[in-house]
């Protein structure tokens, strides 16, 4: 339980009653930032929770902004991994990524080549 308090010096403190003094900061050090409410103006491109706390729609509008976000970070990595891929492939195969225009057969393959994609 947090009770508000002053201090003799006249500055607010906090009293904690029944709670570790070292394990209250680290709750404030770590989301002590989430307490106030941000505003709207300040959106970035960034997960922000502040978005997810205090917003009048329960936070759907960023969920839904991280959802796009990771979406899109995934279609990218994926179309660089297949890119990648079929470098290794046409590597292997002389140069090219057109099957047809290779003049390599799979029986001319050595036995230990292997393309790892």
């Amino acid at each position: 339980r947090i009770k508000y308090g002053r201090s003799t010096g006249g500055d607010a403190s906090l009293l904690l009653a029944g709670v570790d003094t070292e394990e209250a900061m680290a709750f404030f050090s770590e989301f002590g930032t989430l307490l106030k409410p941000k505003n709207g103006s300040d959106k970035t491109e960034e997960d922000d929770d502040h978005f997810l706390i205090w917003s009048s729609d329960g936070g759907a509008l960023e969920l839904n902004g991280r959802r796009q976000r990771r979406t899109k970070r995934g279609k990218e990595a994926a179309a660089a991994a297949e890119a990648e891929a079929k470098t290794k492939i046409a590597s292997a195969l002389g140069g090219t990524t057109d099957p047809s225009a290779s003049s390599v057969t799979i029986e001319e393959l050595p036995d230990d080549t292997t393309a790892s994609i």
